[in-house]
């Protein structure tokens, strides 16, 4: 997302909404709480992910925890998140029975029944098409 297209995303918001600059790309979206103006939120991962392109990995962590996140700018001070990460979510279900009545293979015998079809389900359309989703999720 450039500068641009994220200003323009802003300017429906009556508040102010503060941003890191050079974060473009690791923007989430808007985050609110009860009485508090709304802030913008942050995936920590692909910060870091984008500061290492500038130095060491270890260094570029050390420099966000210091320099972004430990930055307070007042109560709309962006968040940044550690979102879960759906492929780790599925390695879960690999155990449950949903997976051993056929999930991996597709609509086989007793799957039509599946008691974890609506957690599986929820997991492929809550986080979206990530790696390895797609195969998972045209099965229901």
């Amino acid at each position: 997302m450039t500068k641009e297209q994220l200003h323009s995303h802003l300017e429906d918001y009556e508040e102010e909404i503060l941003l890191a600059d050079g974060f473009e790309d690791a923007y989430m979206g808007i985050g609110r709480q009860f009485t508090k103006p709304p802030f913008a939120v942050y995936d920590r991962a692909k910060c870091i992910e984008i500061l290492s392109s500038e130095m060491s990995e270890e260094e570029a962590e050390e420099y966000f925890q210091y320099n972004v996140e430990g930055a307070w700018v007042g109560e709309n001070t962006p968040v940044f998140i550690e979102p879960l990460k759906l492929n780790k979510e599925l390695e879960k279900l690999e155990d449950t029975k949903a997976y051993k009545l056929g999930f991996k293979n597709g609509l086989e015998e007793g799957f039509e029944d599946n008691p974890f079809e609506k957690d599986i389900e929820r997991i492929s359309y809550s986080k979206g098409y990530d790696e390895g989703v797609s195969e998972y999720s045209r099965w229901i």
